[in-house]
């Protein structure tokens, strides 16, 4: 697991201003079983103000995806409690899910 964390304690405007997480998910290959995630997090200007990568059990890109979203907004609930967030993702059908424009099937 890489992180790299961000400098001081996030400011008060912050959270007022939002923050972008833009993450990325993929499944690898099916011989090794292991994905990997990637989350940048950055303020409204666009400043990177953390990052994270690991490696994921997933079998599907909408698996890794889904893995990247939740390790993301994670990372902010623990950094930066109480910010408005919104979440980048190039996954079509992740995007259409959480956004509710599209219906999850189980």
């Amino acid at each position: 697991m890489r992180q790299q964390e961000g400098r001081g304690g996030p400011a008060v405007p912050l959270a007022a201003a939002g923050l972008i997480v833009q993450v990325d998910g993929t499944p690898g290959t099916a011989q090794r079983g292991q994905g990997g995630v990637g989350v940048v997090v950055r303020d409204a200007s666009g400043r990177v103000l953390t990052w994270h990568a690991q490696r994921v059990p997933a079998a599907t890109c909408h698996e890794a995806e889904y893995q990247a979203v939740i390790i993301g907004l994670a990372l902010v609930l623990r950094m930066y409690r109480g910010a408005r967030v919104r979440c980048l993702t190039d996954n079509r059908v992740v995007a259409e899910q959480i956004s509710g424009r599209a219906s999850v099937r189980v």
